[in-house]
């Protein structure tokens, strides 16, 4: 992995006199309408729109439900809130489509104070466990744990003063609501949502998006590179892997990082293993970790000094509480990414003994 130049890996957002109002992001359970909603109020006030659940889609070519399926809620929640952050980042005032898990997030909650108004559609519970059963691309939940959740989040939704608007209603009424109160709010002061203090500031450090590859050789073993001196973790053996570029997918980045550090490429299919966030470089990055085969000669790059194919079982050792102990010397930062990345090796693990 190579550092990233400040002015790409840093999503910076920022008001100033000269700036539209900033983004509107519609929350509520699934099923509320979110995305109906999204889609009407865009269109009447001609912004662009940004839906979580399509980013996400589109990113990965598979519902959040499937990704849930595969790789866990938690790995879903992730990339709900990293979805959130890069929309809320733009300076193009947007409609925005947000999970309802984001709102669990400290650091999403502070961007969405500073960056945005917050729009919750709201339903009876009954309404709600009717309609997320109707579409595919959501996950199915039993009625003790919808209420847990909405009662959980109803404090974080509290403290983010939205505007409250029933779901129940037509469509177009709901866009007319939110329109008119918007109407309501022009020209107001400091105290305005719309027009924040323009001193105000907030960099969003979480997240960039990062690849991490098990090359796999015919014999089962996987590829280890050397970390360089002037690399994080220099002296340790990982697996090969970087960051995405802006304009890439993770997977496009995955080859190109594979192809780069180690002159090799994927002669078959490559899967997705799973997702953790780290933090290197001074930045929070979202790993996603990737499988596949490989074949021929490693070329090593500038940025490794030896490397080896090991059995992964052999690397469970690694990732014990004496091995990270060593290598991590009290620093919990390190502990934790160790931690992440043992957690990884496993799900890896279990996927090919499948």
């Amino acid at each position: 992995m190579r550092p990233q130049p400040a002015n790409q890996c840093r999503l910076t957002a920022m008001t100033s006199p000269d700036m539209a109002p900033p983004h509107i992001v519609i929350i509520g359970a699934m099923g509320v309408g979110k995305s109906t909603t999204g889609r009407g109020l865009a269109e009447h006030l001609d912004r662009s729109l940004n839906d979580s659940d399509l980013d996400i889609q589109q990113l990965f070519g598979e519902s959040g439900r499937s990704l849930a399926d595969r790789y866990g809620v938690a790995a879903l929640h992730e990339l709900e809130r990293a979805a959130l952050l890069g929309s809320l980042a733009r300076d193009e005032p947007r409609i925005i489509t947000a999970a309802a898990s984001v709102v669990e997030d400290e650091l999403v909650r502070q961007a969405l104070g500073k960056r945005s108004l917050v729009v919750l559609l709201e339903a009876p519970l009954e309404v709600v466990l009717r309609r997320q059963g109707q579409g595919s691309h959501r996950r199915p939940m039993e009625v003790g744990e919808l209420r847990s959740l909405i009662d959980r989040r109803a404090e974080f939704i509290d403290s983010l003063a939205p505007l409250r608007v029933d779901a129940q209603l037509a469509t177009a009424e709901i866009v007319a609501q939110i329109a008119e109160a918007l109407a309501g709010d022009a020209g107001g002061g400091s105290d305005d949502p719309l027009s924040p203090d323009v001193e105000h500031r907030i960099e969003l450090d979480r997240y960039a998006l990062s690849t991490v590859i098990y090359a796999e050789r015919a014999d089962g073993t996987i590829l280890l590179m050397q970390r360089a001196e002037g690399t994080a973790m220099a002296g340790q053996f990982f697996m090969p892997g970087g960051i995405v570029d802006p304009g890439e997918t993770p997977q496009q980045a995955a080859i190109r990082e594979l192809q780069e550090e180690t002159g090799l490429e994927f002669d078959g299919p490559m899967t997705m293993v799973g997702c953790y966030p780290m933090w290197v470089y001074g930045q929070d990055f979202l790993q996603l970790s990737f499988r596949g085969p490989v074949s021929g000669d490693v070329v090593q790059s500038h940025e490794h000094t030896d490397h080896r194919w090991v059995d992964p079982v052999d690397m469970l050792e690694l990732f014990s509480p004496s091995a990270v102990e060593a290598i991590a010397g009290g620093d919990d930062r390190i502990a934790a990414l160790l931690g992440s990345i043992g957690e990884d090796l496993q799900r890896y693990l279990a996927l090919r003994s499948t």
